[in-house]
Formats: C-alpha cells, structure tokens, sequence
C-alpha cells in the first residue's frame, strides 16, 4: 500500500504551540544609485533585498572625481569591500555639488559593477548604467531658477 505524505493529505502536523511557515527564498539585490538633492550629489549603496549581503564591491567603469575633480571616490575604501550590508540599510556616499560636477565637460556616463556573497548562494553580480546628462534638465536641482524676462 502507498504512503501518502502529511503535506498531500491535507492534514496538519500538530506542532508545539507554534503554525510552521513555509519554506521561502530571501535573497538580498545591492544597488549602486545616484541621488541629486538639494544641491548635492550622493551615490548610494544600498540593500534592497531581504537578506543580508556580505563582501560587497563596487567596480567603476571609469574615475569618479570628486569634490573640485580631484579625489577618486570610486577608490574609496567603501567601494573595496565593505563586509555587511543588511536588508533595508543604505550608505549615502557624497559625491560633489551639483553645479559643479553637472557642470564639467567630464564623460557623464559610467557604469557600476556591484559583487556580494550572501549564504548559501553563489556570488551575486549586478551592472548599473547612469548617466548624470539627465539631471542637468532638472534646473530646480542645481540651482535657482532663472529669473523672467
């Protein structure tokens, strides 16, 4: 004679005091964005998933300067490895004023390339393409408005 499982059968296991949840699959998804916000220009780092993220880096398709061109914020240590980053937490990573780095004659597309580890799956990887080109439309972003004729 067959066996029927209790999960066929339609019955329920008598547990103690507590209803078993079913099995589900958390995953954490880092994300490189930018945020323009009052005059200032963040790069942000965050955790959108519901699992935890560890040994995040972040690779720059080509040198972010920063504040006056001259600091590499891609080569900040941040960026190298930063070891935990939990479900929900951000890091906001100021980058330049608006008007300046808008306003520099520099390539305004770059792409992030963010790596993490988190248990029991493979190493994770994601491609983020920005182009800051776009803000510069956004003239209440980066400065007062032009005054009327």
């Amino acid at each position: 004679m067959a066996r029927r499982s209790l999960a066929n059968s339609g019955r329920r296991r008598a547990t103690s005091g507590r209803e078993q949840k079913p099995a589900t699959t958390r995953s954490a998804e880092v994300v490189l964005d930018i945020d323009v916000e009052r005059d200032r220009v963040h790069l942000v780092l965050a955790n959108c998933g519901d699992a935890v993220a560890t040994t995040i880096r972040v690779e720059f398709s080509r040198p972010l300067h920063g504040p006056d061109g001259s600091a590499s914020i891609g080569t900040l240590p941040v960026f190298a490895e930063l070891g935990v980053l939990r479900p929900g937490r951000e890091l906001r990573i100021f980058w330049d004023a608006a008007q300046s780095l808008l306003g520099r004659r520099d390539d305004t597309s770059f792409v992030a390339t963010v790596s993490w580890d988190e248990r029991e799956r493979p190493r994770q990887r994601a491609e983020y393409r920005h182009d800051l080109s776009i803000y510069r439309q956004w003239p209440t972003c980066v400065g007062p408005e032009p005054s009327a004729p």
